[in-house]
């Protein structure tokens, strides 16, 4: 969201002046205008330098805000160089915060931030409720142009994610191994290397189609007829998920396992939510909702329904409406963040 923030900040007539970490070849590194302060590709010397980059952007952004400019932290690992900052003009410091998880250095370093007065804000309301202190929300949105046409034909049944068993690949091969009315597709993270082999023969087994590499949420989901995410709320808590809006964008329902942010982003056009793990139970729900057209209609409503609340549109005059809640916007705004790899 870093970048589409900086493009609504651009496109309402400001220059946004961008601090990053040490990312080089990340997606806001790569930005017109935007440069790390050091491109730096070891993670170890990441580490060691953190102090320093802290320390130069804390003085020029104690510079800015003397001067009135605004402070957009937009990563969590960012924010104590805003503190000198944060101690002169509590008011004009805003934190993005995308993480639940985080050290607890951190967390104290926010709360202390809220309780200051800067003002933090979450992506989600689960989000919100989780964070622990007192936040705005600000959505999250699908930063693309027009809406898509939907799927010529709704003939697969998709699955995103990675090698982590808190994402569920595992279930979801189960689920095809116990029979579904739509040919199963995963879309999975990494290389063939990274996968348990045994898991994937499985998978092939079953009949799943598996896509490696893929990040286009077109290719994704062609002939999509639902997206099934099979995050474990009991080993993890999502903020947002990109990947349901993203389905919800392309007019593809969303079935979930128990994950309150993914039926937060999804609203009409979550087909269920099961907090189970048991593979049947799941298998069948889809060949429920399979041979009920008038309910699957619904959902394709709820998709054009929720379009609106994802779109950059929606999400550029919130944050333009937050940002000037404590007065008007200056001409520039500095926004710090640690890069898209990290640190």
């Amino acid at each position: 969201m870093a970048a589409l923030t900086i493009a609504c900040l651009r496109a309402a007539g400001l220059a946004p002046e961008v601090s990053v970490g040490f990312g080089a070849r990340g997606f806001l590194s790569e930005k017109a205008g935007v440069a790390p302060f050091l491109a730096i590709e070891s993670p170890r010397l990441r580490r060691l330098l953190y102090p320093v980059w802290l320390a130069v952007a804390a003085l020029r952004c104690l510079a800015a805000v003397a001067r009135g400019t605004l402070i957009f932290v937009n990563a969590v690992y960012a924010l104590p160089a805003a503190l000198p900052a944060l101690m002169l003009r509590p008011g004009r410091i805003f934190i993005h915060v995308h993480e639940l998880e985080m050290p607890g250095l951190f967390r104290s370093l926010l709360l202390f931030a809220r309780a200051r007065g800067a003002r933090v804000i979450a992506v989600s309301a689960t989000h919100a409720a989780e964070l622990g202190c007192a936040t705005d929300v600000l959505m999250n949105a699908v930063d693309a142009g027009a809406p898509p046409p939907p799927p010529t034909r709704r003939s697969r049944l998709v699955f995103v994610g990675d090698n982590r068993p808190s994402k569920g690949f595992g279930l979801f091969v189960a689920i095809a191994e116990a029979g579904v009315p739509w040919s199963p597709r995963a879309v999975l993270g990494g290389c063939p290397k990274a996968h348990d082999p045994k898991l994937l023969a499985r998978a092939r087994a079953a009949g799943i189609e598996l896509c490696f590499g893929l990040s286009d949420p077109a290719q994704m989901l062609a002939d999509a007829a639902l997206l099934l995410q099979l995050t474990d709320p009991a080993q993890v808590t999502e903020t947002f998920s990109l990947t349901a809006a993203e389905a919800v964008w392309h007019l593809v329902p969303v079935g979930a396992a128990g994950s309150a942010a993914i039926a937060e982003v999804a609203g009409p056009a979550l087909a269920f939510s099961l907090n189970t793990r048991d593979p049947g139970e799941f298998a069948n729900a889809i060949r429920a909702l399979a041979s009920d057209q008038g309910r699957y209609a619904e959902l394709v409503s709820g998709c054009e329904h929720v379009r609106s609340a994802l779109a950059r549109e929606r999400y550029c005059q919130e944050l333009l409406t937050l940002l000037t809640s404590n007065g008007p916007l200056p001409p520039k705004t500095c926004d710090l963040a640690v890069g898209s790899k990290g640190l």
